[in-house]
């Protein structure tokens, strides 16, 4: 249950304005499932007007019926109004903050690949406000069943005690089953970003992948992604079979030992029909709502997901910025000079022992595959990161040591 407060409090970190409209939220969603709570009594009044006899009696209770589900559906409505206006809002402000973000962060693509960001952009946003549309209907759907143990006390302690012991055995499996699915999907959407991400440096480099010859390489990385994507989205549907056909068995032979139990409770006159039809409505309702209490939250798991996703991207921020010196020589003539440049991030190397000199008036081109550190030695002459050893030289003298003037008005790039 932490890891579902924790996604709802970082969505509200995210997007903090609407508290009001979310609270709207989870008050129409609270009084639309207690007026669903109603019409069983109702069910349960017309049997008892039947077996006494008192035909009058029913329109009292037909009359109880139009409101309860007046007061349902009126409750409803405004709960489809609040999605509507939370929807609008995440889905807008919320790509407006990640695009504001990115472009003043040129450097992100550094650190995020291209592929998750349009995903992201794209993509994982239009489920934001089903995070709070999961979260109150969870919420509420256990606060239903914890009224429904009430009522069952009320008729019948034994009968309470059995029903809210099976159901808690059946959310406790069905949580950890939750656990893992949400595990392998996070593993597929890390496989689904890679590909794009591939596709992305295909489409944008189309030219050079063709003269160069690199589509061989390209596919063949783009294959080992969707190997490790089938791997993650097979591991999937493992669970999703365990939690769909396999452990429903625990509710459907404890639904039939109840019923047996009931029954036997009437033929020994310990109970009356209607009752008995009041206490059987409500526990298929408690089944009813334990399995949609289940899928939200199994969907509210895959939902963090995607909010971990916008948040890693709008937590980002760029490296401080590497300091100047104080050299202050303008009459540069261009030599630029890597000496033994080593570069690494998160202990994966990027360059190793890098040798080679640009000679000015010439033109000098880096070639190599993706990944091989070509973008690296570009944002090591801009300065943009700073070099873990060996020596970058523009006329014999270290990149660190002019000043911001000096450099900026010499290195540029397009």
């Amino acid at each position: 249950m932490k890891r579902y407060i924790e996604t709802v409090k970082k969505l509200m970190t995210i997007a903090p304005q609407k508290k009001w409209t979310v609270v709207s939220m989870f008050l129409s969603c609270f009084l639309y499932n207690i007026a669903s709570l109603l019409p069983p009594l109702a069910t349960s009044g017309i049997i008892a007007a039947v077996t006494a006899k008192q035909l009058g009696g029913i329109w009292i209770y037909v009359g109880l019926y139009l409101l309860f589900y007046f007061l349902y559906f009126s409750a409803l409505k405004w709960n489809y109004y609040t999605y509507t206006v939370l929807a609008d809002y995440y889905h807008i402000e919320v790509q407006k903050d990640l695009f504001n973000h990115i472009s003043n962060n040129d450097s992100i693509f550094d650190k995020i690949s291209k592929g998750k960001i349009i995903e992201t952009c794209s993509d994982d946003i239009r489920y934001l406000v089903d995070v709070m549309n999961n979260a109150s209907k969870s919420l509420m759907g256990i606060l239903k069943i914890v009224v429904i143990f009430f009522i069952f006390c009320y008729y019948n302690i034994f009968v309470a005690i059995f029903a809210i012991g099976l159901d808690l055995l059946y959310l406790g499996l069905m949580n950890e089953n939750a656990k893992r699915v949400s595990k392998f999907y996070e593993g597929t959407r890390k496989y689904e970003d890679k590909i794009i991400d591939i596709f992305n440096q295909m489409l944008m480099n189309l030219k050079q992948v063709r003269s160069l010859n690199l589509m061989d390489k390209l596919n063949h990385n783009l294959d080992k992604s969707r190997s490790r994507w089938t791997e993650q989205y097979k591991e999937k549907r493992v669970n999703l079979t365990n939690r769909y056909c396999t452990t429903p068995y625990i509710v459907y032979i404890g639904k039939i030992i109840l019923y047996i139990f009931l029954a036997y409770l009437v033929v020994e006159d310990k109970m009356s029909i209607d009752k008995l039809v009041l206490l059987i409505s409500y526990y298929e309702m408690t089944i009813t709502v334990t399995d949609t209490t289940l899928d939200f939250l199994l969907d509210l798991g895959n939902y963090g997901v995607r909010v971990n996703r916008i948040a890693h991207i709008l937590e980002y921020s760029p490296q401080k910025e590497v300091d100047y010196g104080d050299l202050e020589n303008d009459y540069i003539n261009g030599v630029v000079q890597f000496k033994n440049v080593h570069y690494n991030i998160r202990s994966k190397e990027i360059l190793k022992d890098v040798n080679f000199k640009a000679l000015p008036n010439e033109i000098t081109t880096i070639v190599g595959h993706s990944g091989s550190g070509k973008t690296t030695i570009i944002h090591l002459l801009y300065r943009l990161i700073h070099v873990k050893s060996g020596s970058i030289l523009i006329d014999d003298e270290s990149v660190y040591n002019y000043t911001k003037k000096v450099y900026s008005s010499n290195v540029s790039g397009v």
